[in-house]
């Protein structure tokens, strides 16, 4: 009896690992830019979770994916250099299960590095948002990689430091003072899980602030709105795992070779409860475009210049003619100081009194055209020593 009930229990397993057909999926394509977010549930969450995970990831074919949960980062490694041509990238200071992977042959990492990593922060973002800049397509890109706080009671309380939502909530203000401040006038994408929903009503809503500016939008918006079906985790119906993208992609996304959509690699499963078991419980979100349609800076932003950098007392800024306002911003986006024209083209500042960190100038000037004049700004960042 017990050799028979062997046999039985090693046929199950069989039929279970060849109950897949992984040719169902597919996403990637060569002349597009394709990139993702999922979040793998504490990988291996099985046994057999890192051969399912190389099954799919061969079959979406995706250029540059954020990834979340990844305990066993020896195996995920290895899974990813068994399916080939892609790169892998940790936490290089204190690791929250966040990773990077991406095709060196489409993407070069340019910079990688943690925001908000000091303990002040921790409340806010239990695992330090990971950022990579990328060049892909002969474009720049600013990637952010984010797993918020999860779980809450769905009411957004202000005055309770450790509420759920509230923490949520300060991590996308923080999140949206470092793009407008250190990323301003850069393509920008903030993704993640990001363990909240769209819909909410505006008092509750912890994306709220990323919301009501037209410079941000997410680009998953109305996956939200619409049925479950393309909802990221069926686990308990919602959709929270999200890809924010700032103003420079925002025309992109009504292109019609643009696609947004929740993958479904549950689809190469028997059933969810399938997929949920032996990989995860969350489904990818995923983008995918047509490169090289990025808004170009002005010319007087490629004229801007400022050195040395980093700087102990004396900076000096080449600035375009017509430069019409120099704003100095600290790292939280906190404006310093307005400097007062007229400008020269050579332009000297003493900073020998502003404290050691990072700091942005904001240059805003009148551009000549066919058309006439148009106002346009750059962001130049340096380091205060």
């Amino acid at each position: 009896m017990r050799y028979l009930l062997m046999i039985f229990c090693f046929c199950v397993l069989a039929i279970n690992l060849r109950g897949q057909d992984f040719s169902v999926l597919s996403f990637g394509q060569d002349e597009t830019f394709d990139f993702a977010t999922w979040n793998i549930e504490w990988f291996p969450k099985s046994g057999t979770t890192a051969g399912f995970v190389e099954e799919i990831l061969t079959a979406y074919d995706l250029d540059l994916i954020a990834f979340q949960e990844i305990s066993d980062t020896t195996l995920f490694r290895e899974t990813l250099e068994n399916i080939g041509g892609y790169e892998v990238h940790f936490a290089s200071e204190y690791y929250g299960g966040l990773a990077w992977a991406w095709k060196p042959d489409v993407v070069t990492v340019n910079q990688s590095y943690e925001i908000y990593t000091q303990s002040t922060y921790w409340a806010a973002f239990p695992r330090s948002p990971q950022v990579l800049e990328v060049s892909a397509f002969g474009e720049e890109y600013v990637f952010v990689n984010n797993h918020l706080k999860c779980c809450g009671d769905g009411t957004l309380d202000t005055s309770l430091p450790y509420d759920e939502e509230n923490r949520r909530f300060e991590a996308i203000q923080l999140l949206k003072n470092y793009a407008d401040g250190a990323w301003f006038n850069r393509a920008v994408v903030i993704l993640g899980d990001l363990n909240d929903e769209l819909t909410d009503t505006a008092p509750n809503n912890v994306f709220q602030p990323f919301l009501d500016d037209p410079n941000y939008a997410f680009a998953d918006y109305e996956l939200s709105t619409g049925g479950s079906y393309f909802w990221s985790y069926p686990s308990w119906p919602s959709h929270l795992d999200h890809i924010l993208v700032s103003n420079e992609l925002i025309p992109l996304l009504a292109t019609p070779d643009t696609e947004v959509t929740t993958l479904r690699p549950d689809d190469a499963f028997s059933s969810w409860f399938s997929y949920d078991n032996s990989v995860s419980d969350h489904r990818p979100v995923a983008m995918r475009y047509t490169p090289g349609q990025l808004t170009a800076p002005s010319l007087a932003a490629q004229s801007i210049a400022l050195y040395p950098n980093p700087v102990r007392d004396h900076l000096i800024l080449e600035l375009p003619a017509h430069t019409e306002e120099v704003l100095l911003f600290d790292s939280f986006s906190r404006l310093i100081h307005t400097l007062s024209g007229p400008f020269s083209t050579i332009f000297h500042l003493n900073v020998v009194d502003l404290a050691p960190g990072v700091y942005f100038f904001r240059v805003k000037t009148r551009d000549a055209n066919m058309m006439g004049t148009s106002t346009s700004s750059a962001t130049l960042r340096f380091v205060k020593q």
